[in-house]
């Protein structure tokens, strides 16, 4: 039987590095895990999801300050011409209001210049509805299914003195000198493994048995976590789906959010939009 490439398949184009403005090297932005742009068809506002742990969350303010997700996932140059966002939602499980989600939604603000939006259309990718995901999901624990993931490693020989990198065999992010500007080179990667219904959080699915050689997943928090659903009536036999967020990892273990609360807040904002433009 032919090997499938479902490299080619995986959405590389929607992610993007969490780079936060460091006040003590305001030089070099840090990482801090991955997020990745998405839409919710048939309406074209547009997201972006990632981890909430991964970003400052003492206060609004801070986010909005440090937070810069830059236009392009190649390369990155300071000054950052970042995405502007109008506002940011998540957190709370409305589905259960004693608990907290660890994500958090980002609006694009569709004030942005065309060219820009024209960019970020181009990588967001289209999330599935509510009951779709689920029944994704749960055929894929019932056979052991193989679920993947893609996001930017973050480097760990980073000098605190000087907060550069080097490009190590096994890192595929550094901080180099280009003429007299300093530019991060981002290279993402990816890695799949077996889905596990074994959480004890609801909403919550175990990523287990992967193929991750490294010793550490270091930089994948708020990743797209993703199912390739074998559909033989479309070209290519193969169509993508995004069914959750990862959250957590070890180096035996990671563990991901269902799609489906991130799509709960998208849904609710969107109502909310609609009902605002009938009103007026």
């Amino acid at each position: 039987m032919e090997k499938i490439d479902t490299k080619k398949y995986l959405p590389f184009n929607c992610i993007s590095p969490n780079l936060l403005k460091n006040p003590d090297f305001p030089d070099f932005p840090f990482l801090s895990g991955t997020g990745f742009f998405c839409y919710f068809p048939p309406y074209e506002y547009i997201f972006y999801v990632t981890a909430k742990h991964c970003l400052l969350k003492d206060s609004e303010i801070e986010i909005y300050e440090y937070l810069k997700v830059p236009y392009s996932n190649e390369s990155f140059e300071e000054p950052p011409l970042a995405v502007v966002f109008s506002e940011y939602f998540g957190g709370k499980d409305e589905e259960n209001l004693n608990g907290y989600e660890d994500i958090l939604v980002f609006v694009v603000d569709n004030n942005v210049n065309k060219g820009e939006l024209k960019i970020l259309k181009k990588r967001a990718v289209a999330l599935s509805h509510q009951d779709d995901v689920d029944e994704v999901i749960t055929k894929l624990c019932n056979v052991n299914g193989n679920i993947r993931t893609i996001g930017f490693s973050q480097p760990s020989n980073i000098n605190e003195e000087n907060n550069k990198s080097t490009l190590s065999e096994h890192e595929h992010t550094s901080i180099t000198d280009v003429g007299n500007k300093k530019k991060l080179i981002m290279r993402p990667r990816s890695f799949y493994g077996k889905i596990k219904n074994n959480s004890t959080f609801e909403h919550r699915y175990g990523f287990e048995e992967t193929n991750w050689r490294d010793e550490e997943y270091r930089g994948f928090s708020g990743s797209p976590v993703i199912s390739l659903v074998c559909e033989p009536h479309i070209y290519g036999g193969i169509s993508m789906r995004i069914i959750g967020i990862m959250l957590t990892a070890t180096k035996s273990r990671g563990e991901f959010l269902s799609i489906n609360i991130a799509t709960n807040f998208i849904s609710g904002f969107i109502n909310r939009e609609l009902s605002l433009s009938s009103s007026n």
